[in-house]
């Protein structure tokens, strides 16, 4: 509440100005900053020199990417201090408190940006100090679960920072109506986990160095100096379009990692960066997509949403393949991803509106914070890693029946039966991270079955066609790509025209079942997949709308998970099996590098009858895969006979 005239000349502290003092140390810490950076990059371009390639790696990056956004906070925080920052707050101009507001409140976000990559920087650092190859099981395996929480951390102080008043521009205007919550309490509940972070990534090399071969002395000293290294914290908050953009800057993160790897533990890295920013822009779309359609409109332009994927998926091969194939290599098939992006990214930046999610129209920022799921969470990342895990490293890293298995079998129910407890009686919380009020409605249930299949199947061909093609007819990556060049064609032609037809025809269940016979010989009718989100946000308030495309979105990430991990599984081992017994002097790594795709070249000194053999296995086992889709296409059938035979209403209108 503004204050009074009379007590703004009452006070006794009206000539306390802080602002020179805080303009001082920003000024040094901004020269300090810029010092060490440099240090660190020209130290490292010494090594680069000595050994004429280059060596900066991605946790050079991310801690230059930290101190972009340290300097822009900063700059924001001179701006601050130029507007009465420093000062007290009956001695701002009026005018200026709502300009100081924004700039408060744009500086949490950068901050806690800078710190989230910090950590990331430090956890990249360990990786490439103690490579996986030499490290212990329970090492590696840390690291990722520390960036997962990293991650975590990051967008819950984000979403909490964004939701903390509601309308969100009560922030810097408090006279608005509406409500906030009580910034400390987010602070203080947020700095918990992120000290907590800190203290993981802190001592996680102790015990690594304490294992080196030197005297105790040196290890002492080396730990003092991991020790002074990890003592900063950062992350930040948005609203549609600012989570939209973040998850495409996440997406460039990770294909510029790619790019400029110099070992497979970075490609790894670089992979689950990009496919974290790729999910984020894939649901950030669906949810704008949906919000500013109605219902008629929705399936058409969702359905331009699918074919976008799909070309994606399609073309990254036979792009990718012309680069490798060229003087460009095979990095510029992630480069361009950064090229496309610097194009695109203004038309993102003012075209994309920010959309207000429904919840925050009916609730507090801090009613939402004491309402989420964070044991949920927590059980639900625990699920989720161990079934990948086990999908990943069974049959290939270990035994079936291996205890490292059987130790994660038991994981994974345990967690998962956790999970489904905490839900149903939801413990430790109010507002449960799984939908269970979908869930537990039966047409939504069944939308989430066929979607997750009807994804799964889309996957099995496009990953499995060309390397049936590869081995089969020797043909090369690139070449082989373009046989799925079909499929482009046949989503075109359908997907466009299908996506207006089905306002006209809404008898929704007619379209699944034809989808649905359709998915064996996959014509490559993209109609298929935006069609649940449809008919599931028509059959709600619109409040829920979200909750749908989160629900769904969830489907199809497991499903298109389960089937590469499970058409991995089953091809990978088999062929590798029969494989080994012919090739009995090859290591069983690089047999299942080369039927991979990844190193493929590894066969071409065999003799012909060899390769022949090697080639028939490939395609028998590539051919088994197949069965998935003949098995999705049974059971997305079945599904779709079970759903009401109703027809839609779709109006110009939400309910």
């Amino acid at each position: 509440m503004p204050l009074s005239p009379a007590i703004r000349q009452s006070s006794s502290d009206s000539i306390d100005d802080r602002g020179p003092g805080f303009r001082v140390f920003i000024i040094v810490f901004l020269v300090v900053l810029v010092l060490v950076i440099s240090l660190r990059f020209w130290s490292r371009a010494l090594r680069t020199a000595s050994q004429h390639k280059s060596r900066f790696w991605w946790d050079d990056w991310l801690a230059l990417a930290a101190t972009v956004f340290v300097l822009g906070q900063l700059s924001l925080t001179l701006r601050i201090v130029d507007l009465g920052g420093g000062k007290h707050v009956w001695l701002v101009p009026l005018d200026n408190l709502a300009i100081l507001s924004k700039a408060l409140f744009a500086t949490y976000l950068v901050y806690d940006t800078a710190l989230v990559l910090a950590k990331a920087s430090a956890l990249m650092f360990l990786s490439r100090v103690f490579p996986r190859y030499a490290n212990r099981r329970w090492f590696n395996i840390s690291i990722w679960v520390i960036h997962s929480l990293n991650v975590a951390w990051y967008l819950g102080i984000v979403l909490g920072t964004l939701l903390m008043c509601n309308p969100v521009q009560k922030n810097w205007i408090p006279t608005l109506p509406g409500s906030c919550g009580t910034p400390s309490q987010l602070y203080i509940g947020s700095a918990v986990p992120s000290v907590a972070i800190d203290l993981f990534i802190l001592i996680l090399p102790v015990p690594m160095i304490w294992r080196l071969h030197t005297s105790r002395s040196k290890k002492a000293g080396i730990t003092a100096v991991f020790v002074l290294g990890y003592s900063g914290k950062l992350n930040v908050y948005f609203n549609n379009k600012l989570l939209y953009l973040i998850t495409l800057t996440i997406f460039e993160v990770g294909s510029a990692v790619i790019g400029s790897a110099q070992s497979m533990i970075a490609v790894i890295v670089g992979r689950a960066i990009a496919g974290l920013g790729g999910s984020g822009i894939y649901v950030c779309t669906i949810n704008i997509v949906s919000s500013l359609t109605t219902p008629a409109e929705r399936n058409h332009y969702l359905n331009y949403v699918a074919i976008a994927w799909a070309l994606g998926t399609v073309l990254g091969p036979i792009i990718g393949g012309a680069f490798a194939g060229s003087a460009a290599t095979w990095r510029w098939a992630f480069y361009i991803n950064i090229v496309i992006a610097g194009v695109t990214a203004p038309v993102c930046i003012f075209l994309i509106p920010s959309l207000v999610p429904p919840l925050a129209k009916s609730s507090t920022l801090w009613q939402r914070l004491k309402h989420i799921d964070y044991v949920g969470e927590v059980l639900w990342l625990g699920g989720i890693v161990t079934v990948v895990t086990i999908l990943a490293s069974g049959g290939a890293l270990y035994a079936w029946d291996s205890t490292q298995l059987i130790g994660l079998y038991v994981a994974a129910g345990v967690a998962w039966i956790l999970f489904l407890t905490q839900q149903r009686l939801s413990v430790f919380t109010t507002d449960r991270i799984f939908p269970l009020d979908l869930a537990g409605t039966w047409h939504m249930v069944l939308l989430f079955c066929w979607s997750s299949l009807a994804i799964a199947n889309d996957t099995v061909t496009i990953y499995s066609l060309p390397l049936l093609y590869q081995f089969s007819f020797n043909d090369s990556p690139l070449h082989a790509a373009l046989w799925t060049l079909p499929f482009i064609a046949a989503l075109l032609v359908s997907g466009g025209p299908l996506g207006p037809l089905f306002p006209k025809y809404s008898v929704y269940k007619v379209w699944f079942l034809a989808a649905s016979v359709l998915i064996h010989p996959r014509s490559g009718m993209r109609a298929d997949c935006p069609l649940p989100f449809t008919v599931g946000q028509a059959k709600v308030h619109r409040s829920k709308a979200g909750s749908v495309t989160a629900f769904l979105t969830c489907a199809q990430m497991a499903g298109l998970v389960l089937a590469l991990g499970i058409a991995t599984a089953v091809f990978l081992n088999r062929a590798t099996d029969e494989i080994g017994a012919i090739l009995t002097d090859y290591p069983r790594s690089i047999i299942q590098a080369a039927i991979s795709g990844v190193g493929s070249s590894a066969f071409d000194n065999l003799d012909p009858d060899t390769r022949r053999n090697i080639s028939r296995i490939v395609a028998r086992n590539l051919g088994k895969v197949f069965y998935l889709n003949l098995a999705g296409s049974a059971l997305g059938f079945f599904t779709a006979i079970l759903m009401k035979w109703e027809k839609l209403e779709l109006g110009q209108s939400e309910q």
